[in-house]
């Protein structure tokens, strides 16, 4: 009679101040967890009344407020639907409009993708939950309710929902104890996506058995180098995983992460023979492969391997393997192979809404009468000794790092893409990992690229059923009955003989060092799950900025210097990997701390900055604003010490720039105090249009430089649950990217001051100051005298103003009035930009950079066209989460004629962009002097026109409880004449002019 809440409820009795989860820095006790999850059950009963066996859809990065969200729509009664937001857009509209769910948690970041959901539906944001009890809800469901409905791969071209009861887990919990030993105080890491059902036993029955939960990120648990050294430092005595996996991991680490553990449950997938004789090398782990479809509830058999052969081993306790005949009518003796099907207790109710196929693969019971049996379409045998052994698959099914994977869902999908007439998706072993391939009969001349096969089939298909390979065909091979051949099928290399193989394998594994360093570097900047020798750096998102930081990363972790122009130059990793052969190896201490002194110098940048605002003091034009609106209730005791936190952390938040002797130096004040400044504007007729006003007022305020402070934050609160929170620093003490490390120090800050916990962090040992002497010293001493020279040759001469028809005349002397204006660029049309910049070793930036040049040569008539760009000025990564004024501006000038043809243009572009990335760290501002321009105080300096690409860092992170987006400050500035800000997004790029 228990549901799955009593049994968690009774483990909060027994452990209230146990650690149950453990998440990045949180840490959360069963008493606390259980408080979290009452919340969401409440609000659920509250809001939308939850029924038994109401579908209640999850759509969540992995957080502790997701596993709040998924314990209390348990807690309230209702069934999870779990929702990966990497999924392509159309496949979670489809799960969500197939299984008729009306009631949906997610977060305020994915809610305007939402398309699916029917219009009536509620849509709950975790991280702007209303306050609710966090008393235990209602009791609603019993042990015959829906637990959870979770999606799998499905042949007919769309995923099918197999519903699983809460009796189901119940059964299945059993073997925690009763097989594995597993008990209260132990620790299990939990990395598997809530979408694949083994993340149940990770996350819930984990729970169930009185376990700690360390939860991994997202991030970590798609890089197996940083999930390895979670497991080696978390305290993890029990770990799931499976053998795809678990065979990356041992490429970042070595065995010894697994000594010590209490249980590795491998499963999901075959163990290869290989694996398993490594892993008999770890001494005293008990080491269990396990076995079991969606179907029946996890896993439905295992087998201890420590000294034994390779089986799947036994039923599970309550569970029931039989094998039978093909039509499912008789038990087929020992030894002889046939289907293998599964009953017991873990028996799952069916397909939602596809009776047909739940009475074709749940079929009577051929020995107890009333019961079912669950066909799995896998041969097996029984041996002599009782243990089973598994066979393969009668059917196309198959499984992918640990992933069930119909293909004929591929083909339906590939056979949607215009230019293919035949398409076949069949398993190669690559490595000993089962990679997919697309072998394809084209419909026409020729058939599309890889990249778009991939990108179509992306609108579709999550990326684990994504091919690696895409070969074409003059046709598909048959049998003689006229069935696919699919041993016949040629090798995706293209090296079997008389084969017609034309597509790219889209992964290889890492064959030495530097591969395998360089793979691990592209991983983490690039933001991709894995990277193989025959991955290329533009079709992985790359970019000039992402470059200029793998050259930093290979200086830093591969010691090798090298030009930034190499990488482009060789996009592909193993090229990259074999020119990097012939580099000089590089340190890269760049900077030491300075000993305590009254003032330090400043760097040319802020020379400069200071100069302008001496001549313009009533100027807000480098104001930097950064305003977000807050949804939840505020902390303000925690906000107001993070940011207290934040200012003496960061010393650019607390310098000021007196005069000495006739120039400018730093000052770096003491901290004293508080730095925030609450506003309230709640009784207010219009509270959120008085609070735009106030910070946009607050926003044009001109910073004072000689007395300071040059860091504002004030909170305007409109209402209990509502606030703006506005941060304000000068540009002479830090840049785009310093917004970015503020912020994420910021909400981690908060995170924790909210928790009541303490952040232990201490200072920085260099800080800017330390860049500022070292770019002086640098300068004098002739350290960047080659920059200089390519600089001075690069722009000699130059400095003709950009003559644009105006309406109005050019007053004599520039000012900074100015506004803005969105425009949109469709996707179709960038994709096109970025397949061209492929072509031509070149960015989607380089791209729209030599389009912009062509504009401003149609309008000009000049053929002198000079740009700048802003470049992180960032050359290790000890900078990279360093505040201050780091960035620089490069002038890239280029001859535009009539006869030159525009991919003639583009090459010309990419050079002089690459050239200037190389040299990018001798300040602009020194250059200007030195090349001795006449001044014109009617135009800027060498160049009229800004191009920008943005960054990542401008992507909000997670605050604890408030829902926050950011909000446009309309500062009435402009810098230039014209700016170009570009951003790339899902829906095309972003222009703000």
């Amino acid at each position: 009679t228990e549901t799955v809440a009593d049994i968690l409820e009774r483990q909060v009795l027994e452990h209230p101040d146990s650690i149950a989860l453990v998440f990045e820095s949180v840490e959360l006790t069963y008493r606390e967890l259980n408080e979290a999850a009452n919340r969401v059950a409440n609000q659920l009963h509250r809001q939308c009344r939850v029924q038994p066996d109401q579908v209640v859809g999850i759509l969540m990065d992995r957080s502790e407020r997701m596993m709040a969200g998924l314990l209390g729509i348990i807690k309230s009664g209702a069934a999870y639907l779990p929702l990966d937001p990497a999924f392509p857009a159309a496949r979670i509209s489809y799960m969500l409009e197939d299984s008729g769910c009306r009631v949906l948690l997610t977060e305020r970041v994915y809610r305007g993708g939402l398309t699916g959901i029917s219009p009536d539906a509620v849509i709950i944001e975790l991280d702007c939950l209303p306050d609710a009890p966090v008393t235990d809800p209602p009791r609603s469901s019993g042990p015959e309710s829906l637990l959870y409905l979770i999606y799998t791969s499905g042949s007919t071209g769309l995923p099918k929902g197999v519903m699983l009861e809460q009796r189901n887990v119940i059964s299945f919990n059993r073997n925690m104890a009763q097989v594995y030993g597993l008990e209260p105080g132990d620790t299990i890491l939990a990395l598997t996506t809530i979408t694949f059902d083994i993340s149940v036993l990770e996350l819930i029955c984990s729970l169930m058995s009185g376990m700690k939960v360390v939860l991994a990120s997202d991030a970590i648990a798609n890089n197996p180098g940083r999930a390895a050294e979670l497991l080696g430092t978390s305290g993890v005595n029990v770990v799931q995983i499976t053998p795809s996996r678990l065979k990356l991991m041992l490429e970042e680490a070595d065995l010894s992460i697994l000594s010590g553990l209490k249980a590795l449950l491998i499963g999901g997938e075959p163990l290869p023979p290989h694996l398993f004789e490594r892993l008999k090398a770890i001494p005293d782990v008990p080491l269990f492969n396990v076995y079991g479809p969606t179907e029946a509830t996890i896993w439905s058999t295992t087998k201890k391997l420590n000294d034994a052969d390779l089986t799947i081993g036994v039923p599970l306790v309550d569970e029931d393997v039989l094998i039978l005949t093909p039509d499912g009518s008789k038990i087929v003796p020992i030894g002889v192979w046939g289907e293998l099907c599964i009953g017991g207790q873990g028996l799952a109710r069916g397909y939602w809404n596809r009776l047909e196929l739940t009475l074709d693969r749940f079929i009577p019971h051929p020995v107890r009468p009333g019961e079912r049996i669950y066909r799995t379409g896998d041969f097996g045998r029984f041996l002599p000794d009782g243990d089973i052994q598994c066979g393969g698959r009668m059917d196309n099914q198959v499984k992918v790092r640990g992933y069930r994977i119909e293909t004929g869902e591929i083909e339906q999908n590939l056979l949607k893409i215009s230019g293919v007439r035949e398409a076949v998706a069949h398993i190669v072993e690559i490595d000993g990992l089962n990679e997919i391939a697309a072998y394809l009969v084209p419909d026409g001349d020729k058939l599309p690229l890889p990249s778009e096969l991939r990108q179509r089939l992306a609108e579709y298909l999550p990326d684990y059923m994504l091919p690696s390979y895409y070969v074409a065909l003059d046709s598909v091979p048959l049998t003689p009955n006229g069935k696919t051949d699919r041993k016949a099928l040629p090798l995706p290399t293209g090296k079997a003989a008389g084969s017609a193989t034309s597509g790219v394998a889209a992964y290889l594994p890492p064959r030495t060092e530097i591969e395998a360093g360089l793979a691990a570097i592209w991983q983490r900047i690039l933001g991709v799950e894995r990277v193989g020798v025959n991955d290329n750096f533009f079709e992985l998102g790359g970019h000039s900025i992402k470059a200029i930081r793998i050259a930093s990363a290979i200086a830093k972790e591969l010691r090798q210097e090298i030009q930034l122009s190499l990488i482009f130059q060789n996009p592909v990793l193993s090229s990259l990997a074999a020119a990097l052969s012939g580099t000089t190896a590089v340190d890269q201490t760049l900077l030491s701390p300075l000993l305590p002194q009254q003032w330090y110098e400043t760097s040319p940048g802020q020379r400069r900055l200071w100069i302008l605002q001496r001549m313009a003091p009533g100027s807000a034009a480098y104001n930097m604003p950064l305003a977000l609106k807050l949804m939840g209730h505020v902390d303000l005791a925690a906000l107001t010490k993070s940011i207290s936190s934040l200012v003496e952390r960061h010393e650019p938040l607390r310098t000021i720039f007196p005069e000495q002797d006739g120039l400018p130096v730093q000052v770096i004040l003491p901290t004293d105090g508080e730095y925030l400044t609450l506003v309230d504007l709640s009784g207010h007729t219009d509270p959120w249009e008085q609070t735009i006003q106030a910070s946009r007022r607050a926003a044009a305020t001109p910073f004072d430089l000689y007395g300071g402070p040059l860091f504002r934050a004030i909170l305007y609160r409109t209402s209990q649950d509502e606030s703006l929170l506005l941060l304000l620093m000068h540009h002479i003490n830090g840049d785009a990217w310093t917004w970015g490390i503020l912020l994420r120090e910021l909400a981690e800050l908060y995170h924790l001051n909210a928790a009541g916990r303490t952040a232990h962090s201490s200072l920085p040992l260099v800080q800017y100051k330390e860049w500022a002497h070292y770019q002086n010293n640098a300068m004098a001493s002739g350290i960047w005298e080659t920059m200089r020279q390519y600089w001075h040759g690069a722009l000699a001469g130059a400095n003709t103003p950009l003559n644009l028809p105006t309406d109005l005349t050019r007053p004599a002397v520039r000012r900074d009035g100015g506004d803005s204006l969105q425009l949109t660029l469709p996707a179709q049309i960038v994709v096109q930009l970025e397949e061209m910049g492929r072509r031509h070793g070149a960015t989607l930036f380089m791209v729209l950079l030599a389009l912009l040049k062509t504009l401003l040569y149609r309008m000009s008539g000049q053929e002198e066209i000079t740009v700048g760009i802003p470049v992180a000025g960032r050359p290790v990564q000890q900078l990279e989460d360093m505040a201050g004024f780091f960035v620089n501006t490069l002038a890239l000038r280029s001859r535009v004629t009539a006869e030159l043809q525009f991919v003639q243009l583009l090459a010309q572009v990419r050079q002089t962009a690459l050239d200037g990335y190389e040299h990018q760290l001798y300040p602009f501002d020194s250059l200007v002097s030195e090349l001795a321009i006449p001044r014109d105080t009617g135009n800027a300096p060498l160049f009229d026109v800004m191009a920008v690409m943005q960054e990542d860092w401008e992507r909000i992170p997670a605050f604890s409880n408030l829902a926050v987006s950011p909000v446009t400050m309309v500062t009435g500035t402009s810098r230039f004449d014209l700016v170009f800000n570009f951003s790339r997004e899902d829906e095309g790029l972003t222009l703000e002019l």
